[in-house]
């Protein structure tokens, strides 16, 4: 599975230009597709995939993309897309403005974690009941 990543790594490098994301892609057979749709009004996002290769190997490599994914691997490969995709200085303020975004929300993430680490399992006051007795004590 290495080597099928370091091939799309491969891919992405070689290419000086991205085809536009309405052309096919430049592969010699394609088993499945995943479009990533987002509205910036309302935040809404939605996945939509079509597998038009149900074999075990189909599934091998989208559970492995699906885990790239997860993992946050996939990051450079939708980074390097988007660069292709900028060819006016418009289009690169976009591309900055995503990777910024995605800087700020990735330690937002981090802090999340760092936070959810350092709380204690069990509150004191849930063992100790630091509350006081009614008659004041």
């Amino acid at each position: 599975m290495k080597d099928l990543l370091r091939y799309f790594k491969s891919l992405i490098k070689s290419k000086k230009k991205a085809p536009p994301a309405s052309a096919s892609p430049d592969l010699s057979h394609v088993s499945g597709c995943v479009n990533f749709f987002w509205d910036s009004n309302t935040g809404d996002f939605n996945v939509i995939l079509d597998v038009d290769e149900e074999t075990n190997a189909s599934a091998e490599v989208l559970g492995m993309l699906m885990c790239y994914i997860s993992d946050g691997h996939m990051t450079e490969f939708l980074a390097e897309s988007l660069k292709y995709w900028c060819d006016s200085p418009e289009k690169m303020e976009f591309y900055t403005s995503t990777l910024k975004m995605w800087n700020v929300m990735r330690e937002l993430q981090e802090e999340e974690r760092r936070r959810e680490e350092d709380a204690p399992l069990i509150a004191p006051s849930d063992v100790f009941r630091f509350k006081g007795s009614e008659n004041g004590n």
